[in-house]
């Protein structure tokens, strides 16, 4: 690696850290119910958040495929798929029984064995369960599908899905998908992921440009506003970190 890549590589790492400050102020802000007496402003909160954890899955798969894209031999991607897995399942664990008492007490409790067996398979019985349950599972699909034409297959058919089941769960076409809600499936990230992947791959071919970086935040300013007018919520979410990233 060349001097001038290594800049744009540490550059690029401050930059989302500089994100990850901010979308861990925006989380806050949603979970402690900012502005929640204004109906206008909870909006434009509720709306301005929205890309939040979808940016903390892309930029999880970032780092996670920019290890194994210039890793070249077997046994050194399977080294460091495994450690990740072993970081993340350590960390599910001690998550889980940490939130389990209250989670007994709200949950388990008064719950069937088939509403049990439901939320633990499909829905979020703890707190943060399903953020990292599908960084798990969506880390192991990525790397059996790291190479270049199957990475971008599976950002086609990840973002489809996405977008099927968010408009479904807007206009309930098909009620087989009701009793699930999109945002705690693993396959409904998997789109975030896919794009944090795709920047890793190719970021060292992008050159973007002062004028091009002023147009990306015309964009994803437009796009912002647009969702106050239309139901593009998903997209918006979809789309605001391949937006926001080359600025930073």
């Amino acid at each position: 690696m060349n001097e001038t890549q290594a800049t744009t590589r540490k550059q690029s790492i401050q930059g989302l850290d500089l994100l990850k400050f901010i979308l861990s102020i925006m989380i806050i802000a949603a979970h402690t119910s900012l502005f929640e007496e204004y109906a206008q402003l909870s909006k434009i909160r509720e709306t301005f958040t929205g890309f939040a954890v979808p940016s903390f899955f892309a930029m999880s798969s970032y780092f996670f495929y920019r290890k194994i894209v210039h890793t070249y031999t077997h046994e050194q991607t399977s080294s460091i798929l495994k450690k990740s897995i072993i970081r993340l399942s350590i960390l599910f664990i001690v998550w889980y029984v940490l939130m389990l008492p209250m989670t007994y007490i709200r949950f388990f409790s008064i719950a069937t064995l088939k509403e049990t067996i439901f939320a633990i398979l499909f829905s979020c019985c703890v707190n943060g369960y399903g953020f990292i349950k599908a960084l798990i599972i969506n880390t192991v699909i990525l790397y059996f599908c790291r190479r270049e034409k199957a990475l971008i297959c599976l950002t086609i058919v990840a973002t489809m899905i996405n977008l099927y089941c968010s408009y479904n769960y807007i206009y309930k076409y098909n009620s087989l998908f009701l009793d699930i809600h999109p945002y705690y499936s693993f396959y409904y990230h998997t789109a975030y992921f896919c794009c944090g992947a795709l920047f890793a791959r190719y970021q060292e071919k992008i050159d973007f440009t002062k004028w091009s970086i002023k147009i990306l935040i015309v964009m994803w300013t437009t796009l912002f506003l647009m969702t106050f007018f239309l139901k593009i919520e998903p997209i918006y979410r979809l789309l605001s970190f391949p937006l926001l990233f080359p600025i930073l």
